[in-house]
């Protein structure tokens, strides 16, 4: 006789499977807000430094008229571009990437039929220096903390110099930003500890598997070709220090080294 099959019926419940978790306690809206506010404090003191800035590069932009350096700005973007190209890289080879952007500046703003005014033609540097001055907030911010940002950037802001720069048709606030993101840059590069070695030739390549080994090689190579030469290079100091009558010559401790 065949067995009967035997039906197995399990009544569990899944629910009680489960670990008993409790659920996170639900925050006021209230302190949501101030979660918020603290989390977004250094976007909201960054655009309060920007637009104070900015207010103070634009307050009497226009009034001072055209002097001799700007109207020289002006009317060398003013030129085509093929013509600007050669001079910017031929007789003028200072403020190279400023007259470029002024040149599109102007002629975004002709298009828009604008006439380039003071106001107009100064607006751009004004721009370039509350930029700088949100750069330097969060350079001070990341490696000395808030308040530092802060302080560095408000002295930034109320530099007299710094606001001169910013209302004249000249490449300096343009400058002083481009520095502040090369020192931004810089100090992250040193201080980012999770970079990691990266190799001469991405495997992506196409022969790249096989370019690397040899690279490997050359620089093997190289380092049997220094050992080498070292016995070369200390024969070359002796006979310096011969020459000279003075065996700590300035010449032979470089060249032994």
């Amino acid at each position: 006789m065949e067995p009967k099959p035997i039906d197995l019926v399990c009544n569990i419940d899944v629910h009680q499977l489960e670990p008993d978790v409790a659920a996170p306690p639900e925050i006021p809206r209230p302190k949501r807000f101030l979660e918020r506010l603290r989390r977004s404090q250094n976007v909201v003191i960054g655009g309060v430094l920007f637009l104070a800035t900015l207010g103070f590069n634009l307050y009497r932009l226009g009034t001072p008229s055209i002097w001799f350096d700007e109207a020289f700005s002006v009317e060398l973007a003013h030129q085509p571009l093929p013509l600007l190209w050669h001079i910017l890289f031929g007789v003028e080879p200072n403020m190279e990437l400023y007259y470029l952007f002024l040149h599109f500046w102007l002629q975004l703003t002709g298009a828009l039929g604008l006439i380039p005014t003071e106001f107009v033609v100064r607006l751009p540097s004004a721009i370039f220096a509350a930029l700088s001055t949100l750069a330097l907030f969060v350079f001070g911010r990341r490696f000395l903390g808030v308040w530092a940002g802060v302080v560095g950037a408000s002295l930034y802001l109320l530099n007299d110099l710094q606001l001169t720069y910013a209302q004249e048709t000249r490449g300096y606030s343009l400058q002083l930003l481009l520095l502040c993101l090369a020192w931004y840059a810089l100090f992250t590069a040193f201080t980012n500890e999770t970079r990691t070695r990266r190799p001469l030739v991405s495997p992506q390549i196409p022969g790249a598997q096989k370019l690397q080994p040899r690279l490997a090689v050359s620089t093997e190579q190289l380092s049997d070709m220094r050992l080498r030469l070292r016995p070369e290079r200390k024969a070359a100091a002796h006979h310096a220090a011969a020459l000279s009558g003075n065996a700590d010559h300035p010449r032979a401790r470089v060249i032994t080294h």
